[in-house]
């Protein structure tokens, strides 16, 4: 059940009692409604119907409701407005009431009903209404605790339909509303009929089958047949489906309502002076003697620079740094040079390290020879390909 609820189109109810898997069961409902004038509203004559199946409600006046239904251990409450086009005045305290009944004008000529108003006094609206671009009506509406309702009917002025825009302040705050309601769209639905005849007067005459194609009024309609001939015992396994959507859309005026600006949080700064640290740039071949010093590595190897050009210059000057940082001999390092003690790191070059592993490995196979494999416990080398990056995608 919706919230708010025409009054004609209340009449009938369903309780749904269903299990967790959604199906229906079998059991009874009591129910009563109640008028919802204070906060606790008087439930004092229930009815018992059964579940799952629609039930008729006798009519009810314009008002603000709750609905109570009881089933079993199960009890349901909720709050619903019945009101009517009929109603002066807004059936339950808001700021903003408003309905339509449809976006779209009916075939038929009956009119679209809108409705807008509040409860507060001194409600003053502003109001237009456009098509295609011409402005058809536009106005002010001053009114205190009341409802508007407009009758709309469509016009050969309006085109294919006209926008809405309503638009009130209450208290700094806006409301608005914006509407679309499209010209009525024409059936296109055609009556189809087949009628057969057969000369009886005459021997082995054949059977003729005609198609009549009609408009919804009756009158013959021009159109085009396309006609197939198919098992139909193969709809068991799928079905036959032509589907043919012919979309008729209404050209109606966009981006047309109204809007406000709001500044909730009012923002204050300062800017201040600054002087940023100079901070030296990252070297991949350059070592802190802080976090290598005491390590019992022979060797250290350094790969991954992009260039070779820049391996084997780095290979040339950087040892020398080191070893004067290790030794205490760079300026600001004052060290004992009995106090130090550690290999300075040799840089090569991966050529320099694979010439020396290849003649690591032949001496093993020459030892091998005499039934030592492996008594010249070579070591094995760890990086076995040339690297150009420290990433790998």
């Amino acid at each position: 059940m919706p919230d708010k609820v025409l009054k004609d189109s209340l009449r009938q109810i369903k309780f749904s009692y269903l299990n967790a898997a959604g199906t229906a069961i079998d059991g009874n409902v009591r129910y009563a409604i109640a008028s919802y004038k204070s906060k606790t509203p008087s439930f004092s004559k229930y009815t018992t119907v059964e579940a799952n199946k629609v039930v008729d409600l006798k009519p009810l006046q314009s008002g603000h409701y709750m609905l109570q239904a009881i089933c079993e251990k199960d009890t349901l409450e909720q709050e619903f407005v019945v009101f009517s086009m009929d109603d002066k005045h807004p059936v339950v305290e808001t700021h903003d009431w408003f309905y339509i009944s449809g976006n779209e004008f009916p075939s038929n000529g009956k009119p679209v009903y809108v409705q807008f108003g509040a409860t507060d006094a001194d409600q003053h609206i502003v109001y237009s209404i456009f098509s295609g671009d011409k402005v058809i009506d536009s106005g002010t509406i001053d009114q205190s605790n009341s409802l508007t309702t407009w009758k709309l009917t469509y016009k050969e002025e309006y085109g294919d339909g006209i926008v809405l825009n309503l638009a009130w302040v209450k208290n700094g705050k806006l409301y608005t509303h914006n509407e679309n309601i499209g010209r009525p769209i024409p059936d296109r639905h055609l009556n189809v009929k087949w009628t057969t005849f057969r000369n009886l007067l005459l021997p082995g005459q054949k059977e003729e089958w005609t198609l009549n194609v009609c408009y919804p009024d009756g009158k013959p309609a021009k159109a085009q047949l396309m006609a197939t001939l198919y098992d139909k015992s193969l709809d068991q396994i799928a079905e036959h489906l032509w589907d043919f959507s012919s979309s008729y859309t209404n050209n109606l005026p966009a981006y047309i309502e109204w809007s406000s600006f709001n500044f909730p949080v009012l923002d204050f700064y300062k800017v201040a002076n600054y002087k940023s640290l100079t901070e030296s740039s990252l070297s991949l071949a350059r070592f802190d003697a802080r976090f290598v010093n005491g390590l019992s590595f022979n060797q250290l190897f350094i790969r991954g620079t992009r260039f070779a050009a820049e391996t084997k210059e780095l290979a040339k000057m950087e040892p020398m740094k080191l070893n004067e940082t290790l030794q205490g001999n760079a300026p600001g390092v004052k060290a004992e040079r009995s106090t130090i003690k550690f290999t300075a790191p040799v840089i090569k070059e991966d050529r320099d390290v694979r010439e020396e592993a290849d003649v690591d490995y032949a001496v093993a196979d020459s030892a091998s020879v005499s039934g030592k494999r492996g008594s010249n416990n070579v070591q094995l080398r760890e990086i076995l390909m040339r690297q150009h990056s420290f990433i790998h995608v």
